[in-house]
Parts: structure tokens; sequence; C-alpha cells
């Protein structure tokens, strides 16, 4: 392992019983370098997160570029496989248009998560 890079879309759909749905589409790029290690399982890794939220209800919309780090610990489960532990630092951008300072919410999450290589 070495360096990486990872595309990250998502879309979601939070729809109440009693409102208007809304609409959250995110987009990052992911570049990553992933430690060598004497153990041939495990892989201290790092990456930068770099994209763009966009959420919309109604007629409004709020959106821009969106940032950020995760860091931990990839293990090789079995070959092509990884189970890795991480910890994730997200600032996300929730602008109006026209809006010139940044407005949004930051947070921190840690968790486990199961992905394939080739």
């Amino acid at each position: 392992m070495g360096t990486g890079v990872s595309l990250l879309p998502g879309f979601s759909v939070l729809s109440p019983e009693d409102g208007e749905s809304t609409n959250i589409l995110q987009f990052f790029f992911s570049p990553s370098y992933n430690i060598k290690t004497n153990g041939k399982n495990l892989f201290p890794f790092i990456e930068a997160q770099l994209g763009y939220t966009s959420i919309s209800s109604g007629d409004q919309t709020d959106s821009g570029f969106s940032y950020g780090g995760r860091a931990g610990l990839k293990v090789v489960a079995v070959e092509h496989l990884l189970v890795s532990i991480s910890a994730q630092y997200l600032l996300i951008t929730l602008n109006e248009s026209g809006e010139t300072e940044r407005d949004g919410f930051n947070y921190l999450m840690v968790g486990v998560g199961i992905s394939g290589y080739f």
C-alpha cells in the first residue's frame, strides 16, 4: 500500500410525515496516504477530504465547499478486504447564495468500516 484516491458521493432524502422533504448531496475527493509498517496486515492511514455539500428544501438551497480529514488504521482481514477503524473531522459549508462568510457545521465521527481493494 502507499497512496490512494477515493471518490465519495452521497445522496440522502429526509421526508418528515408533516413537512417538505430535504435533499442532501455530498461529493468528496479524498487523496490518502497509507503508511507501510513491518506488520503485513496493518496500515495506519491519513486522508484529506475535499468536496461539495448541498442541502435543498422547497425553494431554498444552501451549499458550499466542505473539507476535513480522516485518520486511522486499516486491517487486511482477507485478501482484497479491509476493515478500517478511524476518526473523521469535517467542516460542512452551507451558505445561501451570495453569502461571503462560511455558514454550516463541523462534526467529529469515530467509526468502523469495511471496504475492498484491487
